[in-house]
């Protein structure tokens, strides 16, 4: 059961967000001009999908996307998929870690990097570390970008994930946007109950 929960929310999100291998043709396509072309070949390098990942590789064809006029909506949204991809490698860690110390939240990501659970912090789509945010009470937790402008507090920031209803996640990613979309709350709902099922 377990398993095919996994399985379904990376499905979920893998679909959201490419299901592009690397090609000649591809490469071709975005060195001519291409906008979506040159989103597709991004996304192939930063997964790695046909070809090594390449993270600076990824920033300069997402940044030839943008300035050629990619729809900035469209990017907003293709950027919380890729903040929520990165954040699930978290809390998959954070799960881990909570079975092996009595359900305890790790203090931050620098511990489970420590003890080998998590071996690289993933980077949200400017190329930082996700911000991970236990509640004073140890409890539960949230995970979010700063956004395009690294600031945190401001309304560029992109909350990925809350483990609990006590966080106020607005507040802890520093917010100041509306509440989320319905598609996006949706996948958070999906996220909680398949993480529910895990423990």
């Amino acid at each position: 059961m377990k398993r095919v929960a996994r399985f379904l929310a990376l499905m979920v999100f893998s679909h959201a967000i490419a299901a592009v291998d690397y090609s000649a043709s591809l490469e071709q396509k975005a060195r001519s001009g291409d906008h979506q072309a040159q989103m597709d070949l991004a996304i192939v390098y930063e997964q790695g999908r046909g070809v090594p990942k390449d993270e600076r590789k990824a920033m300069e064809w997402f940044q030839k996307a943008r300035q050629g006029g990619y729809p900035d909506q469209e990017l907003a949204q293709l950027n919380q998929q890729r903040v929520a991809l990165a954040s699930s490698r978290i809390e998959i860690a954070v799960q881990t870690y909570r079975t092996q110390n009595g359900d305890r939240l790790p203090t931050s990501l620098a511990e489970l990097s420590s003890l080998g659970i998590l071996t690289e912090a993933p980077k949200d789509p400017w190329g930082r570390e996700i911000a991970y945010i236990p509640s004073p009470d140890g409890k539960t937790y949230s995970l979010f970008s700063m956004g395009p402008d690294g600031a945190p507090k401001t309304s560029d920031d992109i909350v990925a994930l809350q483990s609990g209803p006590n966080l106020d996640v607005e507040t802890a990613a520093g917010s100041e946007e509306p509440p989320m979309p319905w598609w996006k709350a949706w996948l958070v709902k999906i996220w909680s109950w398949l993480t529910f099922w895990r423990r």
